[in-house]
């Protein structure tokens, strides 16, 4: 599933940029929320967060759980410099902020996120 985001991506960025890793994530309230009340969750937006050598691409994507893996378009770019970044990767979401978006990310995709960043 990550080649297939990784490629989608790339299609999208210039010419010979090369994305290392991808995974989707979510903006807005932590998802934990929908165990209380899901229509709280309307109000957070899908992203996927491309990662190339210097730079870090977020990316809006569709709003459907069956296509959220899909990019539509360049939401911002960040140095990797910029990015703030967690400490620790914690139970079943942590917080990340890319340039101005806070973005949840899951439990699923830690181990990719830990491959791009070095955490633990």
């Amino acid at each position: 599933m990550s080649s297939k985001i990784i490629a989608e991506c790339e299609a999208l960025l210039p010419a010979g940029t090369t994305v290392n890793f991808a995974w989707t994530a979510q903006t807005g309230l932590k998802p934990t929320w929908r165990l209380l009340t899901s229509w709280l969750l309307i109000l957070n937006k899908s992203r996927i967060v491309a990662v190339t050598d210097s730079r870090i691409y977020v990316f809006s994507a569709r709003w459907s759980p069956f296509t959220r893996s899909h990019p539509k378009r360049l939401v911002q770019d960040v140095a990797r410099a910029e990015a703030e970044l967690p400490p620790k990767l914690r139970s079943s979401w942590t917080r990340f902020r890319f340039g101005r978006e806070r973005m949840w990310v899951g439990r699923g995709a830690y181990r990719t996120v830990s491959q791009a960043f070095g955490l633990s």
